[in-house]
């Protein structure tokens, strides 16, 4: 799709002119003709560049003219290349072929933005559509499109405050240029993409983007010879066609490098700038404690290189920061700089120090006004009370300091930090997949610093050792900074938020005012909201229609499961369709999750169906899918179903060992361990080696069975043929013998595998916990709970749930509870060690402390679940009193908003409870309810 730009002609206003009366007089072109095919042009070019994985958010903002009406036709061609259009409008004519367009759009619920309602940051946006005024446009834009533009060009100018800003696309000619000379001011919109129409205009041999578009594929020849025009033919089925080369990365060679590393940084910065590279000075800064543990105590953030020298690479800061307060307790700090364009990364690791009072003076005085006045009013890292709060600092400092008449002066806890390279290392990827790395590192000979190099390929690994030449001071231009993103919103307070709101509308206002979703943030509320379905569906549909983010495929499978565990199938298959709508899936994930779903609700022939037409949503079966769905059938008891879908589809998906491990498990489940004998047998004959998995299947098979001889003998005959026993096969017999009353031989096993040289996994011990706790004592279990601590092992939930249930089950409720409280934030307590708990007081007749225990989980952190109210509404029939009963029946009321089915035995139960104990009236109101939702089952009546 490339073309040579010498060979393409270039219209003036007049011809452009020309060509369109002739295009649509003579040629026979209506006007909804070629705005069709001039919106179909743009809306191919941004999707050849721009995929809609990484830039899914876009505005299109339209013109009065002809030129927002393509802008209109590519909005509406986006919307269905998958990705997230909106649209602003703001002078809407009433012309039949604009309102048609209008109403095209909002038959898909393409969002229009009034300029009110535009986020105040047009960062938001990953793509920014200019689409306001064409070739015919004269004079000075008028508003409201002249402030449009200006934000526009704002993004450009002070791109510093928008450490993430949109690309902009221009169509036809950028907004407020002269048709002919260009931006003749040098201040106007500067695109990253231009899509000519027709043919490029005059103004085009002015545009230094990046990537240069021709679209609008409907010239014909006789026009092209009266106008003598050249213009590159258009390659297949294409709308579109690039002029010029797309940027690439310039080779690179191991020969052609250069001895002083930030010689050689310059040259990649130079290559970054040339390339039209948005915002090559921006870095990752990555800090760490004193203690510098991952992930715990280490941060990394977006800052600004300053500049460059042989001193070291410098930006500025808030030294109250947390990047700053971590600096201050280890200097040690590494800066990562990625040119996604050209297929390069620099990484440079080194200490950190403070640069001279004076050098900060310096640069802050250097900054325009408006930016002197943010580091001034506010302390980063630092809750404020609100954004009024700012601004009103902001205007204070504004009358302190007026224009023009005194500085601002420069925070005391504000300046410069200067990182001294230890390491710099410069990454090239390469369109064979080659990639090489170029690393230098300093060392101190004779009293100089000198610089070696290393190179490293993909494939092998040479060492090059050079001594540096005369180091050169390169400093780099755009002093300019990108503050460091905001934090994120609260799970727990957009959690509460939530489930505490009954107006969907104020609601859908709350969320839609946070900025900073990500799918990481949206799935931790998923999973919290996972036993309140219907506030989690709501949350999910309120976020699908946010203007700015767009649900990842994992939020996506989350509610599906949400939706399919509700058996609310109607729910399920919009969003699948949502989901492949926007190129997110269906994945084979996403059809595991429906066939469980199916499956676990007795409906497995459903299932069946849904997996053989997983193609026509777009997901093609293969054996991985197919092996994901025989493991559902099989952990359902299902096994003969899967097994005969087994022997028919086997030779379509080539079945391998992992199929036949999955059917031999399901036959030890069902405790048939002749049969999985049989399959081990059949898959030997068919050439398969059996792998230390189907041996430890076979042998947890054994003992699942009661066969502890046999399961002993198997265990012994994996020892004489030498294969390798892993602490898989150990775990599985100490829980095995010790759940069958053989606590001292599974003590015998536990210090043998020690001797063995296999060391025992937090598994092992959470079995042989269990088996302590079920068969001897909970005292021993406390032991080797202890000796686990002791040992450096971090015990997980299962750990706390087997003590706790232990602890429980001889009446220890408050040394359990004690357990429960010292569960941390990386192992809370999850929702089976609540029914634990729950469960033991109900069975001790303390259900008021089991009601605590629920009003606690109902917070917001650990929602019950179905069982949970079961244990309850159960233990409410103990006392046999009024009250408890009218508890039993708001418990079920409660479940079933929060998108649970009662079993029939659990309703009949609690209506015949109220109607004895003289709550008619309620017993009628539940009726009613039933009555509404046709999917609680009754067989009751008053």
């Amino acid at each position: 799709m490339e073309s040579s730009e010498s060979i393409i002609s270039y219209l003036s206003q007049q011809e452009a002119g020309e060509i369109d009366e002739l295009l649509m007089g003579p040629v026979g072109f209506s006007l909804d003709q070629l705005m069709e095919l001039a919106g179909l042009s743009v809306a191919s070019a941004i999707a050849e560049v721009y995929r809609s994985n990484e830039y899914n958010r876009v505005l299109v903002i339209c013109g009065p003219g002809n030129n927002g009406g393509d802008g209109l036709v590519a909005a509406r061609h986006l919307h269905h290349f998958g990705y997230k259009s909106c649209i602003c409008y703001p002078k809407q004519t009433s012309k039949p072929i604009y309102a048609r367009l209008v109403t095209q759009l909002e038959s898909m619920s393409v969002p229009f933005l009034s300029i009110e309602n535009l986020p105040k940051e047009l960062s938001n946006f990953d793509i920014l559509v200019d689409a306001i005024f064409g070739f015919s446009f004269k004079g000075n834009p008028w508003p409201p499109f002249d402030d449009l533009i200006r934000k526009l060009v704002s993004l450009k100018d002070h791109y510093q405050e928008h450490p993430k800003s949109p690309v902009v696309v221009s169509v036809d000619t950028p907004s407020g240029w002269h048709v002919e000379d260009g931006d003749t001011s040098g201040e106007g919109i500067k695109p990253d993409m231009l899509v000519s129409l027709t043919a490029p205009k005059l103004c085009a041999k002015k545009f230094c983007g990046p990537h240069h578009f021709l679209g609008g594929r409907f010239v014909p020849l006789s026009i092209m010879q009266k106008y003598k025009l050249q213009l590159p033919p258009y390659p297949g089925t294409c709308m579109c066609v690039r002029i010029g080369k797309a940027p690439i990365s310039p080779k690179f060679h191991e020969k052609t490098m250069e001895s002083d590393p930030f010689v050689q940084f310059q040259k990649w910065h130079d290559n970054a700038v040339e390339a039209g590279v948005k915002e090559p000075n921006t870095m990752a800064l990555s800090t760490a404690t004193k203690d510098g543990k991952p992930y715990s105590d280490s941060s990394s953030r977006m800052v600004s290189l300053k500049k460059v020298d042989q001193g070291g690479f410098v930006w500025c800061s808030n030294y109250g920061s947390r990047k700053g307060r971590e600096i201050s307790e280890n200097p040690h700090a590494s800066l990562l700089f990625y040119w996604n364009a050209l297929n390069r990364q620099v990484r440079v690791e080194g200490f950190v120090q403070k640069v001279s009072e004076e050098e900060s003076e310096e640069y802050f005085c250097s900054r325009p006004r408006e930016i002197q006045v943010a580091p001034a009013v506010s302390k980063q890292s630092t809750v404020v009370l609100g954004r009024e709060v700012l601004i009103q600092q902001c205007k204070e400092l504004e009358e302190k300091y007026p224009q023009g008449s005194m500085m601002i002066p420069k925070p005391k806890d504000w300046g410069g930090y200067r990182l001294i390279p230890e390491t710099i290392e410069f990454w090239q990827g390469d369109e064979s997949s080659v990639q090489m790395r170029l690393r230098y590192y300093s060392q101190v000979i004779d009293g100089r610093k000198e610089w070696r190099i290393l190179i490293i390929f993909i494939a092998s690994i040479e060492w090059l050792m050079q001594p540096s030449k005369k180091l050169i001071r390169n400093p780099l231009l755009h002093p300019h900074s990108a503050p460091s993103p905001p934090p994120p919103p609260d799970p727990t307070t957009i959690t509460n938020l939530i489930l505490q709101s009954d107006n969907p509308n104020s609601l859908t206002q709350s969320l839609h005012t946070f900025t900073q979703w990500t799918p990481d943030l949206v799935q931790t509320i998923l999973k919290r909201l996972w036993n309140h379905a219907p506030k989690a569906l709501q949350f999910f549909q309120i976020l699908y229609g946010h203007p700015t983010y767009t649900h990842s495929p994992t939020s996506f499978d989350h509610a599906i499961d949400i939706a399919a565990r509700i058996r609310d199938y109607k729910s399920l298959w919009t969003l699948v369709a949502r989901m492949r709508s926007q190129k997110l899936g269906p994945t084979p994930k996403t059809f595991a999750i429906i066939t469980e779903r199916y499956v676990s609700s007795g409906k497995a022939d459903k299932a069946v169906k849904v997996f053989l037409s997983m193609h026509e949503h777009g997901c093609q079966q293969d054996l991985n899918s197919f092996n994901s769905f025989l493991d559902v059938l099989c952990k359902s008891k299902r096994v003969e179903m899967a097994y005969k879908l087994f022997k028919i589809f086997r030779g379509r998906f080539k079945a391998d060992v992992i199929s036949y491990n999955i059917i031999a498990n399901g036959f030890c489940l069902k405790k048939q361990t002749p049969r999985a004998l049989e399959i081990l047998k059949e898959m030997v004959e068919r050439g398969l080696e059996p792998t230390l998995t189907t041996y430890n299947i076979l042998l947890k098979g054994y003992f699942r069975a009661g066969q502890v001889k046999e399961g002993w003998e198997f265990f012994l005959q994996m020892k004489k043929r030498n294969i390798e026993i892993d602490v898989v096969s150990y775990t599985t017999v100490i829980h095995g013998l010790g759940v069958l009353g053989e606590v001292v031989r599974a003590r015998k096993v536990f210090d043998e595998m020690i001797g063995a040289g296999v060391l025992p996994s937090v598994a092992t011990y959470n079995a042989f916990i269990q088996v302590l706790c079920k068969k001897d004592c909970v005292e021993n279990a406390i032991i080797v709970f202890d000796e686990m601590l002791r040992k450096g092992y971090v015990p997980n939930v299962t750990t706390y749930i087997v003590v706790i249930r232990g602890l429980c089950h001889v009446g220890k409720m408050d040394m359990a509870i004690e357990y429960m409280n010292q569960m941390g934030d990386d192992c809370e307590p999850n929702i089976q060690t609540y029914n634990v708990v729950v469960r033991y007081y109900c069975d001790d007749g303390e259900i008021e402390k089991a009601l605590e225990v629920f009003e606690k989980m109902s917070g917001g952190t650990c929602l019950p679940n179905l069982d949970t109210y079961n244990i309850l509404i159960n233990a409410m029939f103990v006392r046999k009193k009024s009250d408890d009963l009218v508890v039993a029946g708001k418990l079920l009321i409660e479940m079933v908003d929060r998108g649970f089915l009662p079993r029939k035995f659990t309703l009949n139960r609690v209506l015949n409870g109220l109607v004895l104990t003289g709550n008619q009236g309620f017993a009628q109101e539940i009726l009613r309810l039933q009555s509404k939702c046709g999917r609680i089952p009754r067989h009751f009546r008053l």
